[in-house]
């Protein structure tokens, strides 16, 4: 599959064009995103429901010097999501 993809983009640039995936990459990042939601959660979410969620994964800012939003526990490990634990926004 990715050996097709290749060929087909390093044809487009050689001839001048552009390869446009826009729709399936868009629908297999908002996929992922829902899926996240519902590992995280345990919750079953719709299409829709995701899609008018107001989750953001965004920083408040961002820089070198920005604590993360995740820090490891005492023994090095992260922690993990609870489904069930973790709410949907």
């Amino acid at each position: 599959m990715y050996d097709v993809e290749h060929r087909e983009l390093f044809a487009a640039i050689r001839a001048g064009r552009t390869v446009n995936n826009r729709d399936y990459m868009i629908t297999s990042t908002m996929l992922g995103i829902l899926a996240h939601m519902v590992c995280y959660t345990g919750q079953e979410i719709t299409w829709e429901q995701a899609m008018k969620s107001t989750l953001d994964f965004s920083l408040p800012r961002y820089g070198w010097d920005v604590e993360p939003p995740v820090k490891p526990l005492p023994d090095g490990r992260y922690p993990s999501p609870m489904p069930g634990v973790t709410k949907f926004v």
